[in-house]
């Protein structure tokens, strides 16, 4: 949302908007001319005959806004509909789709382009380090967008070339099921005139025959990156999937692999926020199975001789229910796993708790409760050097790192 009233901002429109309470985002957006109230009234609204009204899918039909708004007969759209609208006012355009990797890939792809001057928009569902937001509205030429499938409007769409990390089964629930969301990622890929993507187990059935779906060989990612053991796996085929797209908007490929590389990193994508010589504390945005595989896998190739000891935070009860063996058996990689409440995301908190996940994982594994302090305080006693600590998770564990920060600088 922040990102897409930063565009239209720069592209002259005026833009308003609320938020629950300020932050740094709703500072960014008011540096911009962007009118921000705090907490959802009606009064918020501007004075105007006609408004266009955008909304988070977290926003239902009762907030006081978009209720007043309907009433008065304003187009209300959500994020994705909007972002769809957006990129069609662009000569071309580079979405990035998939239930994993997204934000990493967009980043990547943004970084490659802005460093070859080619004045791109672009909205990446993540803060960029080093960038002052993750969001512009460049030259009219060149548009990357991070597309989001949990609410189905990755569909709207429409591309020159699209970047698919693959697809899993996160988000059904929220779109009708399975085969619903495999509709969607295939409509958008419908749209694109040309499409990159790795080997996932549902590619025929999304891809079908499209006449310019292109392959991407796994193996061939990890030979142009070898060496670079701090990304993991999985980053050096987002790296590689990312200079391939740069290709497409015109960027020469040994200059597209060779910007990549200086690539500034995402915020809880593999951060490393300590490294010491006894103690590494890094945080990642793992919320799936998957990912949760992938971001251990990493660390373990990165450090191979620390104990390796991960806090997990749940991302939403219904992911949990549906998720909680593979939870398990991914977690069961650590030396010890930590779980911590679930983050219940504006949605129902019914269904499994944090006992549960680490019930089903065994061995020491424990369900830590109580304010984040006091979590931290737990988990900073039980520190065994060499070790690298992992916070996972995609709701608000992050308000752990700080105070783990503070509590382990003596390693």
């Amino acid at each position: 949302m922040v990102g897409l009233a930063l565009i239209a901002a720069r592209r002259g429109i005026r833009v308003s908007g609320s938020d629950m309470a300020e932050s740094a985002n709703t500072r960014l957006l008011e540096s911009e001319g962007v009118s921000v109230g705090i907490g959802h009234s009606v009064s918020n609204l501007p004075d105007a005959a006609e408004c266009l009204v955008v909304r988070s899918s977290a926003v239902p039909d009762a907030n006081p806004e978009v209720a007043e708004a309907l009433r008065r007969g304003w187009r209300v759209l959500r994020r994705g509909e909007f972002l769809a609208e957006l990129a069609a006012g662009y000569s071309k355009v580079a979405a990035v789709a998939g239930s994993h990797g997204k934000t990493s890939v967009s980043a990547m792809l943004a970084h490659i382009a802005v460093s070859a001057d080619a004045s791109p928009g672009y909205v990446v569902g993540g803060k960029i380090a080093g960038w002052k937001s993750s969001a512009d509205a460049g030259n009219g030429g060149i548009f990357i967008a991070e597309s989001d499938e949990s609410d189905g409007t990755n569909a709207l769409l429409a591309s020159d070339v699209l970047l698919l990390t693959g697809v899993d089964d996160d988000h059904a629930w929220n779109v009708g099921g399975r085969e619903a969301l495999l509709a969607n990622f295939r409509e958008q890929a419908r749209k694109a005139r040309t499409v990159l993507f790795y080997p996932f187990p549902d590619a025929e059935r999304v891809l079908g025959t499209h006449p310019e779906a292109i392959l991407l060989d796994p193996a061939r990612a990890e030979r142009e990156f070898a060496g670079m053991a701090e990304w993991g796996a999985y980053q050096r085929r987002n790296a590689f999937l990312a200079a391939e797209g740069a290709v497409r908007l015109g960027v020469e490929r040994e200059k597209a692999r060779g910007l990549v590389r200086g690539f500034p990193g995402v915020a809880r994508r593999m951060t490393l926020h300590l490294d010491g010589p006894d103690l590494k504390l890094v945080e990642d945005y793992a919320h799936h199975p998957a990912e949760v595989a992938a971001a251990l896998s990493a660390l373990a190739e990165r450090w191979p001789e620390n104990r390796l000891r991960v806090v997990f935070q749940p991302h939403r009860a219904a992911r949990l229910a549906e998720h909680l063996e593979g939870f398990a058996r991914e977690l069961r990689a650590a030396d010890k796993a930590l779980v911590v409440p679930v983050f219940a995301a504006w949605t129902s908190a019914d269904g499994p708790a944090s006992r549960d996940l680490a019930d089903a994982i065994g061995g020491d594994a424990a369900a830590l409760d109580g304010d984040w302090s006091a979590i931290a305080a737990e988990i900073a006693e039980d520190v065994e050097p060499p070790e690298t600590l992992a916070v996972l998770g995609a709701g608000d564990v992050e308000e752990l790192i700080p105070l783990l920060r503070e509590r382990l600088t003596r390693f």
